[in-house]
C-alpha cells in the first residue's frame, strides 16, 4: 500500500514535470512510476528472503543491501558477461528496464510489470516462511556447538567510547556500504567514454551536466558521478536513524542511559559515529571512482575529489544532526520524515537543470546546497547553510532530550 502511494506520487510528479517542460505524457509517467514501485517491492522481497540467512538485523541489512546493489550493477552491464548473461532474468532491475515508457525506443512491457508484482509477492511469502522456521536471534542455518568456549572478560580500548564501539559493531554494514559505493562509482567511471559519446547526442543530458562551457564533458561527467556520494551519505544517515529508533524500541537506549552517559553525550557520540562512518564510506567510494577512472585512462582532479569528500562530510554533519533531533523528538516518524525530505531534495536537484529553471532554486535542496564541488569551490552560502543545520540540529536534539528527561 505504501509503495503504491509512493508510485502514485512519483507518477504525479513526473507528469507535472513533463507538462511544465512542454512534453506532457501522463500515461507514460504513471506507468514508469508504478513500474518503479513494483521493482522496489520485488527488491524488498528479495532482500527480506536473503536477510533470513543472517543472525542479526544489522548483518541481515548488510547482506540484503549487498545482493540488491550487486544485481543493480550487473543489470547495467549484463551484456558484457558472456555465458552469464542469463543471470539478468533474476534481477528485478532488468524487468524495470523493460517498462521505461518515457525513454525513447524503450516502450512498456506489461508482462514485465506483472512479473515484478508476482515475484515480489512470491519472495515476500518465502521470506515469511523462512522467518517462521528460524529461531529469533539466529540465522536460518546454524552450526551446532559441541563444546562451549570459556567466557573471558573483553579488554578492548575501542569499546571505551560509544562511537568506537558502534563502529566496531557495525563493521559488516560499513564494509557493505563501502564496497557497494565503490563498485557503483567505479562502474560509472569505467563507462565514462561510452556515456560521453551517448550524452553528446542528446540536448537534455547536456543541459543536466552543463555547469560552465569552460569545463570538459569528461570533467563534468566525473563531477556528476562523484556527486552520488551525497545520496549515498544520505542513505547511510537514514539507516543510522532507523537503528537509533530500534535502540529506543528494543530497550538499548534505556540501558545506555542507565550508565553515566548523559543525553547530550549520547547525541554527540551518535554524531561522531555518523561522521566516522561517512569518512570510511566516502573514502572507499572515491577510491573505487579512482580505480574505475584509471582503468579507462581518465585522470581525476585531486582538489575536486577533496572538495567532494569535504562536502559529503558537511552534508553528513547537517543531516546527522537533524536525524538525532527527529529521533529524539518524534522517533515514530523520524525515518519517514527524513526519507520524504531527502526524496524531494534530490528530485529538485534533478529537475532544475532538466527544465532550465533558475540556478538559485537548487540551493533549496540539501544536495544542491554545495553546488558542484568537483568542478568548482562550493558557494559559501551553501556550506554555511549545512553548518548551521548541524549546529541547530544538535542544539534542538539536546534541548528536546533534556525536556523529555525533565518531564519523565
Amino acid at each position: 500500500m505504501v509503495l503504491a502511494l509512493i508510485g502514485f506520487g512519483l507518477g504525479a510528479g513526473l507528469a507535472l514535470a513533463m507538462a511544465v517542460g512542454g512534453d506532457s505524457d501522463p500515461v507514460g509517467s504513471f506507468a514508469i512510476a508504478f513500474a518503479a514501485a513494483a521493482c522496489a517491492f520485488a527488491g524488498y522481497g528479495l532482500g527480506a528472503a536473503v536477510a533470513q540467512l543472517a543472525a542479526t538485523a544489522r548483518s541481515a541489512g548488510a547482506v540484503a543491501a549487498l545482493v540488491v546493489v550487486a544485481l543493480y550493477l550487473y543489470t547495467n552491464v549484463w551484456d558484457r558477461f558472456g555465458p552469464l548473461t542469463m543471470l539478468r532474468f533474476l534481477s528485478p532491475f532488468y524487468y524495470f528496464a523493460r517498462c521505461r515508457a518515457l525513454v525513447p525506443g524503450a516502450g512498456f512491457d506489461g508482462f514485465s510489470l506483472v512479473g515484478l508484482v508476482l515475484a515480489a509477492a512470491g519472495l515476500s511469502g518465502v521470506a515469511a516462511w523462512l522467518f517462521g522456521r528460524r529461531d529469533v536471534g539466529s540465522a536460518l542455518w546454524t552450526r551446532s556447538v559441541r563444546h562451549a568456549k570459556p567466557v573471558r572478560p573483553v579488554q578492548r580500548p575501542v569499546l571505551n567510547r560509544l562511537w568506537s564501539a558502534s563502529v566496531l559493531r557495525e563493521r559488516s554494514g560499513l564494509a557493505v556500504w563501502s564496497a557497494a559505493s565503490a563498485a557503483a562509482l567505479g562502474l560509472m567511471a569505467w563507462l565514462e567514454p561510452e556515456v560521453i559519446d551517448i550524452w553528446d547526442k542528446f540536448d537534455l543530458t547536456r543541459r543536466m551536466l552543463q555547469v560552465d562551457p569552460g569545463f570538459s564533458a569528461g570533467g563534468q561527467y566525473l563531477g556528476f558521478v562523484s556527486e552520488f556520494t551525497g545520496p549515498i551519505v544520505a542513505g547511510y544517515v537514514v539507516t543510522q536513524a532507523a537503528s537509533w529508533v530500534g535502540d529506543r524500541e528494543q530497550g538499548r537506549l534505556a540501558l545506555l542511559l542507565s550508565t553515566p552517559l548523559s543525553q547530550t553525550a549520547l547525541i554527540r557520540q551518535r554524531l561522531i559515529t555518523v561522521l566516522v562512518g561517512t569518512v570510511i564510506i566516502v573514502a572507499v567510494a572515491l577510491g573505487g571512482l579512482l580505480i574505475g577512472a584509471t582503468v579507462v585512462d581518465v585522470s581525476l582532479d585531486a582538489a575536486g575529489t577533496a572538495r567532494v569528500a569535504a562536502s559529503a562530510l558537511l552534508l553528513a554533519a547537517g543531516l546527522g544532526a537533524v536525524a538525532t533531533w527527529l529521533v529524539t523528538w518524534i522517533p515514530r516518524y523520524a525515518v519517514a520524515g527524513l526519507a520524504i525530505v531527502l526524496g524531494l531534495s534530490y528530485l529538485l536537484a534533478l529537475l532544475v537543470p532538466m527544465f532550465a529553471w533558475p540556478s538559485w532554486i537548487t540551493r533549496l535542496s540539501l544536495f544542491g546546497a554545495v553546488g558542484h564541488p568537483y568542478l568548482e569551490v562550493p558557494p559559501w552560502g551553501g556550506a554555511l547553510f549545512l553548518a548551521i543545520l548541524a549546529v541547530a540540529g544538535f542544539a534542538l536534539a539536546a534541548v528536546t532530550a533534556t525536556r523529555a528527561m525533565t518531564a519523565a
